[in-house]
């Protein structure tokens, strides 16, 4: 299993799946997510993102949301994964933290999530809260992940090194992939005889 950030090419599929689940698709970009991927199959195992709210410019904030997985026999280990790239990601941009509006689980608090209360939030995060409340659910609780205590359950890293593989398998370049068809294809400076 490994996480890759997601490509062009997964668009459609991501809109798919965010339309059959009805999940969170305000202003959708797909480089900001990112796919779990069974290097065995392969086959997509989950997807997440993080959505940068810049509109404010004293208070910029990142919340993590469409968070899908697709094989619940794995969850919490895709979760982990999910959660794991994309705090690499928000790093990369600045952020210490990240907001996830939904319910509080004991693996979220495992995690490290903590609920906060509501008068302890920014006006632009408080907004966002009543956004989710008002489409998704009025149960959801502002959650926050602080990133430096991050930390993984030890069960759930042993399903990490227990894994085949971690990386990507790495893939051979053919004359294909840039649109070249090489039974046909003629070349000006052809070492070939």
């Amino acid at each position: 299993m490994y996480v890759r950030a997601a490509k062009n090419r997964d668009e459609l599929w991501l809109l798919d799946q965010i339309e059959s689940l009805s999940a969170d698709d305000i202003a959708f970009r797909s480089r900001d997510y990112v796919i779990v991927i069974d290097s065995d199959k392969p086959t997509k195992l989950g997807f997440g993102r993080n959505r940068i709210h810049k509109e404010h410019t004293t208070s910029d904030f990142c919340e993590i949301t469409s968070i899908c997985i697709l094989d619940d026999s794995q969850k919490e280990s895709i979760l982990a994964h999910i959660f794991e790239s994309l705090i690499k990601k928000a790093q990369k941009e600045g952020f210490d933290n990240f907001y996830f509006f939904t319910k509080n689980t004991d693996y979220l608090s495992q995690l490290g999530f903590i609920s906060l209360e509501e008068s302890d939030l920014s006006p632009p995060v408080l907004d966002r809260l009543s956004e989710k409340r008002a489409t998704i659910s009025p149960e959801i609780d502002p959650l926050l992940l602080d990133f430096q205590v991050f930390k993984i359950p030890s069960h759930i890293k042993a399903t990490f090194t227990s894994l085949k593989s971690t990386t990507p398998p790495p893939s051979k370049l053919t004359p294909e992939d840039f649109g070249i068809n090489p039974e046909k294809t003629s070349y000006k400076y052809s070492t070939r005889k």
